[in-house]
């Protein structure tokens, strides 16, 4: 899979949304950054983990804790519910 170029119209929007202008120590941006992409689909949309969701998110929140200063606590839980169309 291509990340993002694979994912639906909702998956990258929320993506955009989620990180935003989200920098790392050396002024990389997390919208580019394809590890937090991977880890991202992985946690939130992927059908290959369902019975490891949570495993899943906490290695997406445990990297954007280290890479960039994000954490549970600023993910837009609306934004993503709002996505996956609950």
């Amino acid at each position: 899979m291509e990340y993002p170029d694979d994912w639906s119209e909702r998956e990258s929007e929320l993506w955009e949304e989620i990180t935003g202008e989200l920098e790392d120590r050396y002024g990389e941006y997390a919208t580019d950054d394809s590890e937090a992409q991977r880890l991202f689909h992985n946690a939130f949309f992927s059908e290959y983990f369902p019975g490891d969701t949570e495993s899943a998110r906490d290695a997406f929140f445990d990297y954007m804790e280290d890479v960039y200063d994000y954490d549970y606590d600023d993910f837009d839980w609306g934004a993503w519910r709002e996505a996956m169309g609950y």
